[in-house]
């Protein structure tokens, strides 16, 4: 009967916490550059025959910390927008941008020139070349493939693209930076190619994202009536127990 309880609570715990990585993945859908979360747990059947649970009933401080997210750095779908300013990705690697922390990474290419002509992130970090940030005359310029910068007629940079071998030891920070712990050394874009005038859109699908949320909430749902029913049980019980005494 307890062990109902723990498990339909536990169940609970990890269908909320679904639910809040979905909802993120779909309020981020329209977002260049975004990349999905999903949830990393043991099965259900796992921690329900977990001794540390059935048994010992340790807080779920623990188990809370096993549920973690990974990002998928699957491509998203390119989308023409004709913008000089826009950019996107084809291939694993990454956008480096200087951040008042450091370097990120990025593969949002929706950049802009601030007042001093350097090409920015929407959140006005500066996108990083070979030689440093990147200066430009004018939004008049191009950028081939290989991230060669061009302005004026004149090659003034290159792009400093990155590819990760483990990118699912990137840090997310916000909603489409990304920080790179020691372990997870960038390395020079092999297979990576610049598309100007394009932009990478969110590796997520709003149907199925519907759809996983859907099925969550009902599944959170069945776990709360599980905790009601047993916790009336029990009460019964008990008090029939010392109605018998």
């Amino acid at each position: 009967m307890e062990n109902s309880i723990y498990s339909a609570t536990l169940g609970s715990i990890v269908e909320q916490r679904r639910l809040e990585i979905l909802a993120n993945d779909l309020a981020n859908i329209a977002t260049p550059g975004f990349k999905a979360d999903r949830l990393l747990n043991r099965s259900q059947v796992e921690y329900i025959s977990d001794p540390h649970v059935s048994k010992q009933r340790r807080e779920f401080r623990s188990i809370l910390q096993k549920l973690s997210s990974q990002t998928s750095f699957e491509q998203g779908p390119i989308k023409q927008t004709g913008h000089n300013l826009d950019f996107a990705l084809h291939g694993p690697g990454f956008f480096a941008v200087q951040t008042p922390g450091g370097i990120s990474y990025t593969r949002a290419g929706n950049f802009s020139l601030d007042v001093e002509g350097t090409l920015v992130t929407p959140e006005g970090f500066a996108v990083l070349g070979e030689s440093g940030p990147i200066q430009l005359e004018s939004a008049d310029f191009v950028i081939t493939p290989d991230g060669t910068v061009i302005d004026g007629g004149t090659e003034v940079d290159r792009l400093q693209l990155v590819e990760f071998e483990r990118p699912e030891q990137l840090v997310k920070i916000g909603s489409t930076l990304f920080n790179a712990p020691k372990e997870a050394k960038p390395k020079p874009s092999e297979n990576t190619k610049v598309n100007q005038g394009y932009l990478e859109q969110a590796n997520a699908n709003m149907i199925k994202l519907l759809a996983e949320m859907l099925h969550s909430q009902r599944s959170f749902e069945t776990y709360q009536r599980i905790i009601k029913m047993s916790d009336q049980l029990q009460h019964s019980l008990a008090t029939k127990m010392i109605g018998g005494r």
